[in-house]
């Protein structure tokens, strides 16, 4: 930062920059592209707004699981989450979040015969919510559009439910601006681990 633009570092690296082609850019989604507001209940539990979003869920979760201890429930998803993440070893695999709101559901208690499709409804219930409280700039998408005209571009994005993430795209109607979409609750590992990288490229040739 404190260098001129004139030190002989700089002037170098330019010249090596100038020298590269870029025939692709690979981008991540969350954060990235498409941005939260306070109110989106995303999957990093430990964020200081989690707690207050996750309680839109409060309302359908105990509607469609009659007397869940919703507070209780929450703790233990927390706990749950990041236990996951603690678990991840180098081969960097992905926990769909519906097995994510199975074990929390587990973990409290929780015995129905229809444990599984309750989890995955809870699951669907929090990506609904994440998606209504999802922005996609407008200067994104003007950098989106024009980088395509010039560039393969390809979307890599660590999140453990692909459908929210194809309906957010289509949404937003830039879908057909990557020539791939690769997220890890499909492909089943996560960045950093290189076969995601490696399944972008060779799609992008």
């Amino acid at each position: 930062e404190r260098m001129s633009v004139n030190h002989p570092e700089i002037l170098s690296q330019g010249k090596k920059c100038e020298a590269m082609t870029y025939k692709a850019i690979l981008f991540d989604l969350f954060r990235t592209l498409i941005l939260f507001d306070d109110k989106a209940p995303t999957m990093k539990a430990m964020e200081p707004s989690w707690r207050s979003a996750m309680e839109a869920l409060r309302e359908p979760a105990t509607k469609r699981i009659a007397g869940l201890p919703f507070d209780g429930f929450l703790d233990a998803l927390a706990a749950e989450t990041v236990e996951i993440a603690r678990a991840r070893t180098a081969d960097h695999f992905e926990i769909p979040a519906h097995q994510r709101y199975l074990r929390a559901l587990k973990r409290i208690g929780i015995e129905r015969p229809d444990l599984e499709d309750s989890a995955r409804e809870l699951a669907a219930m929090q990506m609904d919510q994440l998606a209504a409280h999802t922005r996609f700039p407008r200067k994104h998408a003007r950098l989106l559009r024009h980088l395509r005209t010039t560039h393969r571009l390809a979307l890599v994005s660590n999140f453990d439910d692909g459908p929210v993430i194809h309906r957010i795209l289509a949404r937003e109607g830039i879908a057909n601006l990557f020539d791939v979409t690769l997220i890890s609750a499909e492909f089943g590992r996560r960045k950093p681990h290189p076969e995601i990288f490696h399944a972008a490229l060779k799609h992008l040739e």
